[in-house]
């Protein structure tokens, strides 16, 4: 019985610095999170807090229901007659006729997209990919991604500027906003 205990304990003290590592990283990225989340740095990461409490499923090592898409942000065009979507666990922008209710189509978006602003003629959506430190620029008439734009890490309010010429991104994780030239695509 001892030579059991014995090696129990010294499999969780072998074990246990390992351990610390994933946590520590985890505590790193728990902050900056709910600090994204709520606006708030007295938050503490916990996750019961927000994610169960509320009744909100966990991204990581949980399977969505089938069809869901968590919808996340949205804009409508500058006539009315489309909304767009964000569908984040989706990867996807949806487009919906306002007057019917129908889904007119889906664009394939960066990795967990967050914002989406368009531009001030409505002829484009840009869509923000918090995993992906990354902006989709979306062609709203044939429903197609144009460009990828690199910005900051989690990237999630954007908006156009009103002279159309340039996109300001907000980058929570990173900790500042991105501009960039829509006419040459750079930051």
């Amino acid at each position: 019985m001892k030579l059991n205990r014995r090696r129990i304990m010294i499999g969780v003290i072998t074990a246990s610095p390992l351990l610390l590592i994933p946590a520590a990283l985890f505590h790193q990225w728990g902050t900056a999170h709910v600090l994204a989340m709520t606006g708030d740095p007295r938050w503490q990461p916990d996750c019961a807090a927000c994610h169960v409490k509320a009744g909100i499923k966990p991204t990581f090592g949980h399977i969505q229901e089938p069809g869901y898409r968590s919808p996340r942000s949205l804009a409508v065009s500058p006539d009315g007659a489309r909304l767009y979507v964000v569908a984040s666990t989706a990867d996807r922008l949806l487009v919906v006729d306002t007057s019917t209710s129908a889904l007119l189509g889906e664009v394939p978006v960066g990795s967990r997209p967050h914002g989406v602003c368009l531009s001030v003629d409505g002829a484009r959506a840009y869509v923000s990919n918090r995993y992906g430190g990354s902006v989709t620029e979306v062609d709203t008439v044939a429903l197609r991604p144009l460009r990828t734009f690199t910005v900051g890490e989690e990237p999630g309010g954007l908006a156009v500027a009103p002279d159309g010429q340039k996109l300001f991104v907000a980058n929570s994780l990173s900790n500042d906003i991105s501009v960039i030239d829509l006419v040459s695509g750079q930051e």
